[in-house]
């Protein structure tokens, strides 16, 4: 899995101001749909229906929303990073801080769950997590989560 490729620069944001778990979605979907080209409302809609589901926070302060969409013709991953964490309805009921969403052709079969394991990884090692909460800007973010997750080690 090519996470630079997955993750472009434009979707890592850093320090929003984000109130809740449905601005955290609506702010994923729109950056999705401005790098693929695609609709806004089809994203959001199929990340809040994964979300409906069950919680994608994943503990520690992380969370995973990701959807198979109808119509996507490739993967995409958004980063988001907070200023003040927000509810999650996490499984350690812990607040999230970083979000990373993953959208995916709805028959994108292995593909999707080879992405997410990459970013799980990226995200879910507490040292990367650490570096990824105190990087100054845009580009050292992208570049641990894109080492780290195609590796699966320390860059």
């Amino acid at each position: 899995m090519d996470l630079a490729e997955l993750l472009p620069q434009s979707n890592v944001v850093l320090d929003l101001r984000i109130a809740d778990k449905r601005q955290v979605l609506v702010e994923a979907s729109l950056r999705s749909s401005q790098s693929l080209g695609f609709s806004r409302d089809l994203i959001e809609e199929a990340l809040a229906t994964r979300e409906g589901l069950g919680s994608t926070g994943v503990g520690r302060g992380l969370a995973l929303p990701h959807a198979r969409v109808r119509g996507l013709r490739k993967s995409c991953a958004v980063l988001l990073r907070l200023v003040k964490p927000i509810g999650f309805a996490a499984i350690d009921s812990k607040p999230v801080d970083l979000i990373c969403a993953l959208v995916a052709p709805a028959d994108s079969g292995s593909e999707m769950l080879t992405a997410l394991a990459a970013l799980s990884r990226a995200l879910r090692d507490p040292g990367v997590a650490d570096r990824l909460r105190s990087a100054r800007d845009v580009q050292a973010v992208r570049n641990l989560v894109v080492d780290h997750g195609s590796t699966g080690g320390a860059p």
